[in-house]
């Protein structure tokens, strides 16, 4: 499930010896949304676990929600709740969620996963993350939905891969696979290298693997017109 592959400037440098290869996207439905007349800022909830708190970036600014913001920055200002919460299963990312305020958004970004395959049952999973995308769109009409797949082995993660494809297929919706880069060689590790977030380990997404999740994202909302 390909889609159209543009390397975004600002994430250019960080890609350089990157194949730009997506994966696992589709096409953008907004409401009558855009990010509202020239100079407004763009309103983005960034919500995951301890991926999107840059677990193991080797830098703050290297984690891919930094990237983010930092690549929307350079055209208008950016309006960022960030949740990331190490551990957490997409059942307890909802629940933060809710317990917002709620506010209207352009762009919601929700990464849960890592932590449910093998642990979360498919069909827990699955309504886990509708609850989530649910709360993300309260207040929010018009609102583009990034619900990122499982950062995990994708033979391990495929039901919960198809899940999150499902829930998150049309209606401002978009689903974008990542568990693809958890076996891409140099996405990970290595292993006992320091970073702001402790010593990082062979699991979490390193900062080549930060960027290309970055770049996902970006492409997705470029499409529909936000950026």
């Amino acid at each position: 499930m390909g889609c159209t592959n543009r390397a975004v400037a600002g994430l250019a440098a960080a890609l350089t010896s990157l194949a730009l290869v997506s994966t696992g996207c589709g096409a953008a439905e907004t409401g009558d949304g855009g990010a509202g007349p020239p100079g407004d800022p763009l309103r983005v909830l960034l919500a995951g676990d301890s991926i999107t708190s840059g677990f193991y970036a080797s830098g703050e600014d290297r984690a891919y929600a930094a990237l983010l913001e930092d690549e929307w920055d350079d055209t208008a200002p950016v309006d960022a709740q960030s949740i990331g919460q190490p551990g957490a299963r997409a059942w307890r990312i909802a629940r933060a969620v809710a317990e917002l305020d709620p506010a209207a958004l352009d762009v919601a970004v929700l990464e849960v996963g890592a932590n449910d395959v093998g642990k979360s049952t498919v069909e827990e999973y699955s309504e886990s993350v509708e609850r989530l995308a649910d709360n993300a769109e309260t207040g929010s009409p018009g609102l583009l939905t990034v619900c990122l797949g499982p950062w995990n082995d994708p033979v391990a993660s495929a039901a919960y891969d198809e899940a999150v494809a499902q829930v998150c297929d049309g209606g401002g919706r978009v689903y974008v696979q990542v568990s693809d880069l958890f076996v891409e060689e140099g996405m990970r590790g290595p292993a006992g290298f320091e970073t702001p977030y402790g010593e990082r380990d062979a699991f979490h997404p390193n900062d080549r693997a930060h960027a290309e999740i970055a770049r996902r994202i970006a492409d997705v909302v470029d499409e529909a017109g936000l950026t």
